[in-house]
């Protein structure tokens, strides 16, 4: 089974010194973005609008979707940022065991489009705010998990950025130690270049450390 989806998110921004005030919301986008997602679940699980409403399928997409406007104080005019998310996914069988692959391409208008412009990036508004998930201007996302054995998991996760470049690599494995309980392992770590002259950043993911982690969920 594969599902495509596709979010689009037109974004007026003006910068007028670091002043930005929010103005209103995108809602033509908001609203287009969500039924295109919502059309895409009641396709693939065969079932109608009002049921995917009932399972909250559309206020996802809604949230993704949304656009903000911001405008200075003192001038109307401003750029065009462009946010645009394209991704697919596939669920098989591979020799006899479950492997399930995502692949994301992304499109920030407000992203770094080099590695120059990344301190820029870093505390830019639109980052100060929480509204970037990654720095660079076009990023690709590949994900796949594959089904060691009943009780075993294991997944890697691929965030490369286009512009730089770099990578983040996370592999990860997962157990099912009982019902109730599962125990969860893992690394992150960066690849692309460290800091440049004076300091500064060469790379989005260059500059992350190697970090691992170990986690454990009881369900109760």
């Amino acid at each position: 089974m594969c599902e495509v989806i596709f979010l689009i998110n037109a974004v007026r921004a003006t910068q007028h010194g670091s002043s930005f005030e929010p103005e209103g919301f995108s809602v033509v986008w908001t609203l287009s973005g969500g039924t295109l997602v919502a059309a895409v679940y009641c396709w693939r699980h065969k079932v109608s609008l009002g049921r995917a409403l009932d399972l909250g399928a559309l206020p996802i997409p809604l949230g993704l979707a949304i656009g903000r406007r911001w405008t200075g104080p003192a001038d109307d005019s401003g750029d065009d940022a462009l946010r645009m998310t394209l991704g697919a996914d596939r669920s098989f069988v591979l020799a006899g065991r479950n492997v399930y692959v995502v692949v994301e391409y992304q499109r920030d208008g407000f992203g770094a489009g080099s590695s120059e412009e990344l301190l820029e990036t870093f505390v830019s508004v639109p980052a100060r705010r929480g509204e970037m998930q990654v720095y660079g201007r076009d990023e690709m996302v590949v994900q796949g998990s594959v089904e060691l054995h009943p009780l075993v998991s294991a997944d890697a996760l691929m965030v490369w950025n286009l512009n730089d470049p770099s990578v983040l690599l996370g592999p990860g494995v997962s157990y099912a130690a009982a019902g109730e309980v599962s125990l969860r392992g893992g690394l992150y770590f960066g690849v692309g270049s460290g800091t440049r002259d004076a300091g500064l950043p060469g790379s989005e993911f260059g500059i992350v450390p190697t970090t691992g982690y170990a986690s454990l969920t009881w369900f109760f």
